[in-house]
């Protein structure tokens, strides 16, 4: 359970927290669709959590067509909210929204209605500035004209997450931001140095400029269209991705000329243009996928049958590439070679591969921080029923840029954390500071009630738990402009139901931590005209005593200094609960 500090509650903090949720992608919708067969054939849901990833496998009741346009969003706590195929979209119950439908219309939606729509980077989804629930959702059209496929219309649907009981409905469909010939697919969009805006660039079909556009607390603007001094093929799609630290983009794709074009540049967060541009081209018409590490030292290039990586750091890194994989043959089906293709970097800190031809299996870049080989290119490791693609993501995890020009909105500081078991020892846990905004203090409390000593100020510490057990840990974090606070409760090793159930009926407070001012819950099974309340210090001395307790719920509004404190409510019955306050200054 996640307990925010009241301070969130304040507007801007609320979009800061918004921005900076990180968990925005924690959910991966795969899957492809057979026309023949059952139409829930192979629906995958990938979930990541902090710690790892794990499968679902949705095979009933299930209609999402998934072909190559995928994009979907979580919300703060990983959760899923909706995605979409391209043609509908789809509420965390995987049913379509109300008003969901009947995206991109025209004579290519149709072509695609029992596959999901065919465009490679097809759509992406982002939070609206500054309008917590809204989410914009990106896509483009594929239009032709003879021996020429193009975008005729950059689309925006509004999705409110407020309606429909929770589930989402669409607000409007299908609105025109750019109505001209756009290079086909390949949608990108990366976070604005100010930590709350996002850039959505796209090319002019011929090339020669792209038109940069801009999603700010007002809705999506043109910016500026800047000049490019270089020709793109209109036909054909691919991939393109920002670098994690929103410095560095590339666009790769195929087109009808038996070659695939490579793009790569400088990007300006601050005022969304490119410098330092290259282009160059790659011999054959095949599959294509670009991804950067996490750490934007390196950029890897799919080209079906081979896998570069560029470094980023030296001079020259397209000519200077490294070949660090090669097909090994390995075919799911007879005439279909495991292929190199798109690429997503993931929360996991991995970059997963889309097979191509053969559907059924998965890559992975392990360690994609290293260079060469060490990078650890693991093929078709991951085993699957089938896949079409994977989702397209921006990098959520890219905050403002520090100490920059632009850097202008109010920097209070958003807290979060992560946290693993130690390989030698399960209760001994390592945990991780994932805090924005120029962090300068840390203070944990570990909920560990039989001790005095489980706090910590450092900003990555570790703590060896006495046993089994749910325990809530708390991470109080400040810089100049304030603090904020994120409370989880974490389960050390197995724990059974009635531990569970224990730990739920404990002692509600809110808000916590505080600043004096605080609502308590007491548990349902406690004899209310039979208990009495206590407030005591770390050392045990009572600071408030209450031994008429009349309600279930009761206020208080208390004179303490900072510290930790201890809720106890003892029960004529022989029941004790407790519960940890933390006041701050």
């Amino acid at each position: 359970m996640i307990v925010r500090y009241i301070f969130l509650q304040l507007i801007s903090l609320i979009i800061l927290t918004e921005a900076f949720s990180q968990r925005e992608d924690y959910n991966w919708l795969l899957g492809s669709c057979n026309p023949l067969s059952d139409s829930t054939w192979s629906r995958i849901h990938w979930i990541f959590n902090d710690q790892d990833v794990y499968l679902e496998k949705r095979e009933y009741k299930v209609d999402h067509k998934m072909q190559y346009t995928n994009s979907s969003i979580s919300n703060k706590n990983g959760q899923l909210l909706f995605y979409t195929n391209g043609l509908s979209i789809f509420n965390r119950k995987y049913e379509p929204m109300p008003n969901g439908d009947g995206l991109n219309p025209g004579k290519y939606a149709n072509s695609n209605k029992d596959y999901g729509y065919d465009l490679e980077g097809g759509a992406i989804i982002l939070p609206w500035p500054g309008h917590p629930g809204k989410y914009f959702v990106f896509h483009l059209t594929t239009d032709n004209i003879p021996f020429v496929w193009y975008s005729l219309d950059l689309f925006t649907t509004l999705v409110d997450m407020s309606l429909d009981n929770g589930l989402g409905d669409v607000v409007y469909k299908n609105k025109s931001v750019h109505h001209d010939s756009l290079v086909n697919g390949s949608l990108s969009a990366c976070r604005h140095a100010n930590g709350r805006d996002w850039w959505i660039p796209c090319f002019y079909y011929s090339g020669r400029k792209c038109l940069m556009f801009l999603l700010d607390p007002g809705g999506v603007k043109l910016h500026h269209i800047q000049s490019i001094p270089f020709h793109f093929e209109p036909s054909g799609n691919g991939q393109a991705q920002f670098s994690p630290d929103g410095s560095k983009y590339s666009f790769f794709h195929r087109n009808s000329a038996s070659y695939r074009e490579f793009f790569l540049a400088d990007f300006d967060r601050c005022n969304g243009r490119f410098s330092n541009p290259e282009y160059h081209t790659v011999n054959k018409f095949e599959l294509v996928g670009v991804g950067f590490s996490p750490n934007s030292n390196f950029l890897y290039m799919a080209t079906a049958a081979e896998l570069y990586q560029m470094d980023l750091t030296e001079p020259n890194p397209f000519e200077n590439r490294l070949r660090i994989d090669s097909i090994d043959g390995f075919e799911s089906f007879p005439l279909f070679p495991s292929y190199f293709s798109f690429m997503q970097l993931a929360p996991d800190g991995k970059i997963y591969i889309n097979n191509g031809r053969s559907p059924d299996r998965i890559s992975t870049i392990n360690k994609p921080d290293l260079k060469g080989k060490a990078c650890e290119v693991l093929q078709h490791n991951i085993h699957i029923t089938s896949n079409a693609t994977l989702p397209n993501f921006p990098f959520f995890r890219l905050g403002a840029l520090q100490n920059s020009s632009c850097d202008t909105l109010n920097k209070l500081p958003v807290a979060d954390w992560t946290y693993i078991p130690d390989n030698t020892d399960n209760y001994k846990i390592k945990f991780s500071d994932q805090s924005n905004y120029e962090i300068s203090e840390w203070q944990w409390d570990f909920g560990d009630l039989n001790s005095v000593s489980d706090t910590s100020s450092l900003k990555n510490p570790e703590y060896i738990f006495p046993g089994d057990g749910i325990y809530e840990v708390c991470l109080i974090v400040k810089n100049p402009s304030g603090a904020d606070t994120l409370c989880k409760s974490i389960n050390i090793t197995h724990v059974s139901a009635e531990d569970i159930a224990e730990a739920n009926a404990r002692i509600k407070i809110w808000p916590n931590p505080s600043n004096g001012q605080i609502t308590i819950q007491f548990p349902k099974n406690i004899l209310i005209d039979k208990s009495f309340l206590s407030i005591q210090d770390i050392n045990g001395k009572p600071v408030y005593t209450d031994r008429a307790i009349l309600d279930s719920r009761k206020t208080l509004t208390l004179d303490l200094k900072p510290g930790v404190y201890f809720v106890i409510v003892n029960n004529y019955a022989g029941s004790k609960y407790y519960s940890r306050l933390v006041v701050l200054e």
